[in-house]
């Protein structure tokens, strides 16, 4: 018996000897040099080692918080290569009041925009991108692996480990850099930032959750002084760098694997050069092998079961708990119950929760999803609002824009000088009076250099609906009352007139809206405009511009585009005519290009394109146009006109410009700069 006893007591000490040891993966902060854990992910993984826990700071969250939710290391790399990660974190605010968001609007859509909110930059796309990328696993109990973000109390600048409830919070709020992100407001009022000021390495963290061996990747160099501090994001990569060495050394000592890949030429802030910050990560995998066959000596082949993010199961909204303070739009959130929850409808939540954000003045309103409900999360903001915008509108146009409360005005400088104020009665009706001064007669357009420039006003009032039709879709309903003052226009023969000073008034309503949607295998986008109008007889027009995407895997895309135009506007306002590709104007016209677009370096980065085009429209030569008052859509659709068009361009967070090259079989050449 004594035997037995002595045999069973040596079994229960030696189990520890025989188990196997916990293990945990640590990954810090480091802004886009956390893209360097990436490759040593996949190497873990190829040789079978999976961690028992993830601790993750900042980046290190980021990345951590999407493996925990079951992205593989090639999943993860290709989630930073594809996604929009760049211009989410490095955007500026891209306000999306209902001027901007009707098409062909005169308002910038591709703004920089300076405002009392209390940050540098907004964190709406960082909010959707987030979202969209753990939108089937937005609660911690849904993980594969138990994760634990590392933020900072805002208030007290104590540490606060977040490892349940919402993913999401958990993975914004250690990414809340101080002055460029606003402190973050949990759904519990408690306001975090993020943890690299605190703890960028959680080492020390993973041991006491019960780690026996701790891997820590450490994004953060030592070679800092020769920063350059005398910009601002300069400063800001100085401020965060000696912070995150200071608290990550001290993490060391619990550590039992360090791994420290050399990114000293990367500032925090440059996502433009993820891939090669990934590549830096592969080289030091490459160069310490023995390092790596040591872990797997030590930690074996792991039993981690881990279920695939892409196996996962979508959730559907059962219901939404909007705040008492919001109640007056709870309409809004009506169809999303019962629907699925997926990146559309993630899409749609960021829109309408910017625009009540925007219309109520609010410091923060987010959401999160846990048990089949989504709960609204707001912060009082500001007691004024104001904010001014400046971007460039499609072509040689300058737009700034301004918003104080609930006025919101624009000022566009081009071929004419536009400007527009508007007051929004609601987030969805706003009345604006507008008006403009320069080239407005088709007879005076710059690009026609055998015109003469005439001087021409308009003003006029509009009312505008807008209508959610379903989630994210909007049409635009609307009525104006339009006044022009054209200036004498001769034709190009001779001294013929075509009108002396000229003065009308012109009724009109419009339907408008913009398509997006995302398939399976491409992307659809579309803007659409009908408007009606009254001179003597019924008016009409119609411009549509259509674009298929088709991706070709990574970086490669082939894109279709379809426009159709055609109006019978009044045949003196260039507004009348559609400009093509040379410059001509035409009352109908119709075109399609097929384009093969390469991304040069990532999705924020140089681009070009190629591919053919074929066009058909109803060309202006002489202005002589005796049957103005008559005719139908489409019936002088005479000259057909094909060809190949290029571009070089560079998208930005600010919007996609481009130099553009058109040559076409009857000899005509045309160079342009755009913008959009």
């Amino acid at each position: 018996m004594k035997k037995l006893l002595v045999i069973l007591l040596l079994l229960v000490f030696s189990l520890p000897i025989f188990s196997k040891p916990k293990v945990a993966l640590v990954l810090s902060g480091g802004g886009a040099k956390g893209c360097a854990h990436v490759p040593i992910i996949k190497e873990l993984e190829r040789r079978g080692i999976y961690p028992d826990l993830i601790v993750g700071t900042s980046m290190g969250g980021l990345v951590g918080g999407l493996y925990a939710a079951g992205y593989s290391g090639v999943e993860l790399e290709q989630y930073i290569l594809e996604s929009d990660i760049a211009d989410a974190i490095r955007s500026l605010s891209k306000p999306t009041d209902m001027e901007r968001e009707r098409p062909y609007s005169i308002f910038a859509s591709n703004v920089y925009s300076f405002s009392n909110q209390n940050s540098l930059l907004d964190d709406r796309r960082v909010n959707e991108m987030i979202h969209k990328a753990i939108y089937k696993v937005e609660s911690f109990k849904d993980l594969s692996i138990p994760f634990y973000a590392i933020a900072m109390d805002a208030k007290n600048g104590n540490e606060v480990v977040l490892s349940s409830g919402s993913l999401f919070e958990a993975m914004r709020s250690t990414m809340s850099i101080p002055v460029v992100f606003a402190p973050f407001q949990l759904s519990s009022k408690e306001l975090v930032s993020d943890g690299g000021t605190i703890m960028n390495l959680g080492a020390s963290k993973a041991k006491a959750l019960g780690a026996d061996i701790v891997i820590a990747v450490d994004v953060v160099e030592d070679n800092i002084e020769n920063s350059d501090v005398t910009t601002i994001m300069g400063a800001i990569n100085q401020f965060i760098a000696v912070s995150s060495q200071i608290n990550a050394h001290r993490e060391y000592d619990s550590v039992d694997y360090l791994i420290l890949p050399e990114l000293s030429a990367f500032p925090f802030m440059d996502f433009g050069h993820a891939e090669a910050i990934m590549q830096k990560g592969e080289e030091f995998v490459r160069n310490n092998q023995k390092l790596f066959d040591e872990i797997e000596q030590r930690v074996g082949k792991s039993d981690v079961r881990i279920e695939p993010y892409s196996e996962k199961e979508k959730k559907t909204v059962l219901s939404v708990n909007v705040p008492d303070e919001l109640m007056e739009y709870s309409n809004l959130f009506d169809s999303y119950i019962g629907k699925e929850y997926d990146e559309i409808m993630v899409s749609s939540l960021s829109q309408i929760l910017y625009s009540i954000k925007r219309w109520k003045n609010l410091g923060q309103l987010t959401y999160t999803f846990l048990d089949g409900t989504i709960y609204l999360n707001m912060a009082e903001g500001s007691n004024s609002n104001m904010s001014l915008d400046i971007g460039l509108v499609d072509g040689p146009i300058l737009s700034l824009s301004a918003r104080y409360e609930k006025i919101i005005a624009a000022l566009s400088f081009g071929q004419n000088i536009a400007s527009k104020v508007g007051y929004e009665f609601t987030p969805s009706v706003s009345l604006s009076v507008k008006g403009s001064y320069g080239c407005l007669s088709a007879a005076s357009t710059w690009y026609l250099k055998d015109r003469i420039l005439t001087t021409d006003i308009s003003a006029g009032t509009e009312v505008s609906f807008k209508k959610r039709i379903y989630r994210e879709k909007y049409i635009y309903l609307g009525a104006s009352l339009d006044y022009y003052k054209l200036g004498r226009a001769r034709n190009r023969v001779g001294e013929s007139r075509i009108w002396d000073d000229e003065e009308f008034i012109v009724p009109s309503a419009f339907v408008s809206g913009k398509l997006e949607k995302l398939l399976s295998f491409a992307n659809l986008y579309g803007q659409y405009e009908l408007r009606l109008g009254y001179r003597d007889k019924l008016l009409y027009s119609f411009r549509g511009d259509s674009l298929l995407s088709l991706s070709l895997g990574h970086r490669n895309s082939v894109n279709i585009s379809f426009s159709l135009f055609s109006s019978r506007f009044p045949y003196e306002l260039s507004s009348s005519y559609f400009s093509d590709d040379f410059g001509i104007l035409n009352r109908d016209y119709i075109s399609m290009k097929l384009l093969y677009e390469r991304v040069i370096a990532g999705e924020s980065g140089p681009r070009f394109s190629v591919g053919p085009f074929i066009s058909k429209g109803e060309e202006d030569r002489s202005f002589d146009f005796a049957d103005e008052k008559g005719g139908s859509a489409l019936k002088y659709l005479e000259k057909v006109r094909f060809g190949l068009c290029s571009a070089i361009g560079y998208r930005a967070s600010f919007g996609y410009y481009a130099i553009k090259l058109a040559i076409s079989q009857d000899g005509l050449v045309s160079l342009r700069l755009t913008f959009r």
